[in-house]
């Protein structure tokens, strides 16, 4: 945001305060200064400020919001441009018995029609800007009392949704469009606002200034473009064949679930984003309707992502409305049309009150979150807040005045505690005692409370899972592997998905369910932007919904892999090729070694089209427990997306791996034999769906104890070998630790071996 240190000026008055104190101050609060600008505008000069905050401090995106805040933190005078003889509030009941706004609280009953207006409505202006010097309680009487009395106008709408609430539609008597006044366009220039003319800069001004949004239709071209000269807005949505005029040479085409409204079967406005070029203000226009409502906030969210637009006006709506403020805006656009010689027809009319249903959700939910109340002991905020730097402990009375210059009404004190109704904008962050604690240290200053720091009563240690993540971690970054980080928020929709109620943005609808998705997603970006593949695994949590019904979930913490495609050769008569089945799981069958677990496989074969090769995957167990699944990848998902057909993918659950890991420092060794080892080559062709496993199993029985290692080095499954079976290589070691082998031995346990698998198993030996 954007905030011009003149326009501050004009409306707050600081004492003598250097820049520099004056940005410390403010980041002291919890704001950031991005930028200072010094801008010249017009022949003037000026400070600009670039200021962010966080997105649920809405209240100060704009002048008058940030203002208030300055006038808490600075506790200095202020100069608050108000429009003569405004009334109060009245609140009218049945039977036309008006009652004066006392208390300044109300509380809605059941089975009672309610019905809000101003007691008068006719404002006296004066022909220049008045300004009230309000010193501290005069600013609590007069805010404190406009601010939190809920207030409606009289709408002329004959019609209203459960997503959208007439306020106002008031028509402007005959004006000349011309240039707004020189001071406006300065504002709006500094703002990076284009002035259009009087009306359009007004509303545009206003909109910074208090963040409430105001529509001005041209009567003339509304009537002619809806072919009507009745003005009866209704609200609709739109067909997929309509049309919307984004400005004279730019259309949208809009889709059946975007609400709009329109007039006469016509639409002249997408619900609080931006209304039809044919209907906006320009110099031709002589008379207009000012009009402004409630929306509910989600469906501009979902409307404004739908449609890929958001306008200054989307952006403001997306937050929740205080009428209260929407009242002081219009008094102040009432104001500023008539310094500019614009004026309106009357407002409101005895004969057409207009009394609230109870059908309506918004009017509903507006009563509901009116009177938010938060009890607040005094003992709770010294503990959080600690030892000031000049008192041990602060005043009540500070902390109330703290909470009073941001609009927190007191409405219930003792010596224990107090209880504060939180303004409308407040409610989506202000929700429990400790934020109501954080908005009184960031008022009083972080600066001005010692540091406490925690107390060291034991070191720390790393757990038994840390241990193991460490302990993987460095076993695939010394194969080659890449470690790799991502969000647990997915944009892609599974069944089994959580769904987030308020996403951020399009890509964190919904926690993900599985790490090899976004690994894909990685390796299928790099291969086609770098042209090359790469070996990754991750370590995370993921998020599934066991039962729909019973709305129970489960967080489990994973480690996925994804590796394979590199061609290479292991020796030179070979052409290179990529890694085999066999190999990959020999891989793994590595890293668990490292881990010293003994683990069994499954071959499963997938029924549903999954990431998975429906015949190539196996199931990884401990004992009887699953830790996961390891298999090739589907060849139409690696058509599908760029990717190599060679790819192997895995994910084991950490939790479960971490109760069978034995973590233990102690190795034990056993002793080497100084006696050589007798290697022994074997060869054999086997039925392609025999389990490796088994035969190994085979071999080292009969071998034992002599045979002291398996290894296979060669698998073939090309012609001139037989449809259903491959060639495998076995490299098997025999060793004794008292003697040297003499060849007859190991001859005799090579033939015990063949003549046991040739038994058991679909085997031939060559």
């Amino acid at each position: 945001m954007y905030v011009s240190l003149k326009w501050v000026e004009q409306i707050f008055r600081l004492k003598t305060l250097s820049l520099d104190l004056f940005i410390e101050r403010l980041i002291l609060a919890g704001f950031e200064v991005e930028s200072i600008e010094r801008k010249k505008n017009l022949n003037t000069i000026d400070i600009i400020l670039d200021v962010s905050f966080t997105t649920n401090r809405a209240d100060i995106s704009n002048i008058k919001g940030f203002t208030v805040e300055l006038f808490s933190l600075f506790k200095g005078e202020g100069l608050f441009q108000a429009p003569l003889n405004l009334k109060p509030l009245s609140l009218k009941f049945k039977g036309n018995k008006k009652k004066s706004f006392e208390p300044l609280f109300f509380t809605p009953q059941k089975n009672t029609n309610y019905q809000f207006l101003l007691k008068n409505i006719n404002i006296v202006f004066t022909q220049q800007v008045d300004t009230v010097l309000l010193n501290y309680f005069i600013w609590e009487k007069y805010l404190q009392r406009k601010l939190f009395n809920p207030s409606f106008w009289h709408p002329n709408f004959s019609t209203h949704s459960q997503d959208y609430l007439p306020i106002l539609q008031n028509k402007s008597n005959s004006f000349d469009t011309i240039d707004s006044p020189l001071w406006i366009k300065k504002r709006l220039s500094i703002m990076n606002f284009k002035s259009i003319n009087n009306v359009i800069d007004t509303l545009n001004y206003i909109l910074i200034e208090t963040g409430q949004v105001f529509f001005a239709y041209d009567i003339n071209s509304l009537k002619n473009f809806t072919k009507t000269s009745r003005l009866d807005f209704t609200v609709k949505l739109a067909n997929e064949t309509d049309k919307f005029l984004l400005s004279k040479f730019d259309n949208l085409n809009l889709t059946d679930d975007i609400l709009t409204i329109a007039n006469n079967n016509k639409i002249i406005s997408i619900l609080g984003i931006i209304q039809d070029y044919n209907t906006i203000v320009t110099k031709k226009t002589s008379q207009f309707l000012l009009e402004t409502s409630i929306y509910d906030s989600e469906k501009i969210k979902k409307i404004s992502k739908k449609l890929g637009l958001r306008t200054e006006y989307s952006i403001k709506l997306e937050k929740q409305i205080d009428l209260n403020i929407l009242e002081h805006a219009y008094f102040r656009l009432i104001y500023l049309f008539k310094i500019q010689g614009i004026t309106f027809e009357e407002t409101i009319k005895k004969k057409s009150d207009f009394i609230l249903g109870s059908n309506s959700k918004l009017q509903l939910e507006y009563l509901k979150n009116s009177n938010c109340k938060i009890k607040v002991f005094y003992k709770n905020i010294n503990r959080l807040v600690g030892p000031a730097k000049k008192t041990s402990k602060l005043k009540s009375i500070e902390f109330l005045n703290c909470l009073k210059t941001l609009n927190f009404r007191i409405c219930y004190r003792t010596d224990k505690s107090f209880t504060v109704v939180v303004p409308f904008d407040r409610q989506s962050d202000i929700e429990q005692e400790v934020d109501i604690v954080e908005e009184i240290v960031r008022v009083i200053g972080f600066n001005y409370f010692h540091p406490v720091l925690p107390n060291k009563n034991r070191l720390g240690k790393i757990t038994k899972l840390e241990k193991l993540k460490r302990r993987l971690r460095t076993s695939f970054l010394n194969i080659g592997f890449t470690e790799t980080i991502h969000s647990i928020f997915s944009k892609e929709t599974f069944i089994s998905e959580i769904f987030l109620q308020n996403p951020i943005v399009n890509e964190s609808l919904s926690l993900r369910v599985s790490l090899l998705k976004t690994l894909l997603k990685k390796i299928s970006f790099n291969q086609t932007t770098a042209r090359k593949n790469f070996e990754t695994f991750e370590f995370g949590r993921v998020y599934k919904s066991i039962n729909k019904l019973t709305v129970k979930r489960e967080e489990l913490e994973l480690i996925s892999g994804v590796f394979g495609g590199e061609l290479f050769r292991s020796n030179w008569e070979q052409t290179a090729s990529p890694i085999n089945w066999f190999e990959a799981k020999g891989l793994l069958e590595n890293i668990f070694k490292i881990l010293n677990i003994s683990i069994s496989w499954l071959p499963i074969e997938l029924q549903i089209s999954t990431i998975f090769h429906p015949i190539r995957t196996a199931n990884i167990f401990i004992d009887s427990q699953i830790i996961g699944t390891f298999g090739q990848i589907h060849p139409n998902f690696a058509l599908k997306n760029g990717l190599t057909k060679h790819l192997y993918l895995f994910e084991f659950n950490l939790e479960i791996l971490n109760k069978f890991w034995n973590c233990k420092t102690a190795v034990e060794y056993s002793p080497y034999s100084s006696y050589p080892i007798s290697y022994v080559d074997l060869t054999c062709i086997i039925n392609i769906k025999l389990p490796f496993d088994r035969i190994k199993e085979k071999i080292l029985r009969v071998g034992q104890p002599l045979l002291k290692s398996i290894e296979l080095f060669d698998y073939y499954h090309q012609p001139p070998i037989k449809k259903g079976y491959c060639s495998l290589s076995f490299k098997l070691g025999f060793n004794s630790s008292s003697r040297t082998l003499l060849s007859s031995e190991v001859d005799l346990i090579m033939g015990k071996v063949i003549h046991c698998l040739e038994k058991n198993f679909d085997i031939e030996f060559n």
